[in-house]
């Protein structure tokens, strides 16, 4: 589907992104790079700062980027019959899986691929029981862990100054 490598990754954002009622707010990200690289976090994290205007530095160390993958492991490992629905599994419970919300999806892509993935969340969403903050965190399975990141992240930036 992608001219470079297809990668997706959860983004949650710091508290001064987050809508008002929603204290921790996760985005699903689909990116490209022009290579399969060892550094799509990097590519990620200077992609967002010019996209969404702030400074990304460390966003990944201090937990607000996680779960990248490429698409050739969503594929490989993904429970979906239909293959590119597999790019928006979040998980599985039960034996029901879990997808993207797409109002939650943002697309860095090239203009093709941005193409097919706005068809497959189409499609998803007629069908499929979508995702929510609360699934995003399960599938990910560090709820406490990001809130300690984050707390961590605090201290060290309050012993900086």
């Amino acid at each position: 589907m992608a001219e470079g490598t297809l990668h997706r990754a959860i983004v949650s954002l710091p508290g001064c992104m987050c809508p008002q009622d929603e204290p921790l707010h996760e985005r699903v990200v689909f990116f490209e790079t022009r290579l399969l690289t060892d550094h799509p976090v990097d590519h990620l994290q200077k992609l967002l700062a010019l996209a969404w205007c702030q400074n990304t530095n460390g966003w990944a160390k201090r937990g607000h980027i996680y779960g990248v993958a490429n698409a050739d492991d969503l594929y490989d490992q993904g429970l979906s019959a239909d293959l590119d629905a597999r790019l928006l599994e979040l998980g599985s419970n039960g034996g029901s899986i879990r997808y993207a919300n797409p109002v939650r999806v943002d697309l860095f892509v090239t203009p093709l691929v941005k193409i097919r993935m706005h068809e497959v969340l189409s499609s998803i969403a007629e069908w499929a029981p979508l995702g929510t903050n609360a699934a995003l965190q399960a599938a990910a399975g560090v709820p406490e862990l990001l809130g300690r990141l984050r707390q961590a992240a605090t201290a060290m930036e309050g012993s900086a100054q």
